[in-house]
């Protein structure tokens, strides 16, 4: 009894002319509404929601353009100026023209 019970709540239904085959019978799901609440369960056959097609993303990707290419110049002219073979080119360049002079 219980089996039977379980076997329809998750739509599996047993034909009693053929032993041990099972037939699925799903029904399609509408998409969930905006007001709807939280989808409790996942399924396959669920109808996808309509695509939002605004273009908001268009108005900040300069905004992040900018913010990305300013990040990427402070990260290399500190590389540059912190590291050995820039400092040696800086030291060598005040050494040699305090020697000229």
């Amino acid at each position: 009894m219980a089996l039977q019970a379980m076997l329809r709540r998750i739509g599996t239904l047993r034909l009693p002319n053929y032993r041990g085959q099972t037939l699925t019978r799903r029904t399609l799901i509408p998409a969930p509404r905006s007001n709807s609440g939280p989808l409790m369960e996942r399924r396959a056959d669920r109808e996808l929601p309509a695509v939002n097609t605004d273009r908001r993303w268009m108005r900040t990707l300069p905004i992040f353009a900018v913010v990305v290419g300013a990040a990427m110049l402070g990260i290399f002219n500190y590389q540059k100026s912190s590291s050995s073979v820039a400092m040696r080119y800086i030291l060598l360049k005040k050494y040699r023209g305090s020697v000229v002079k």
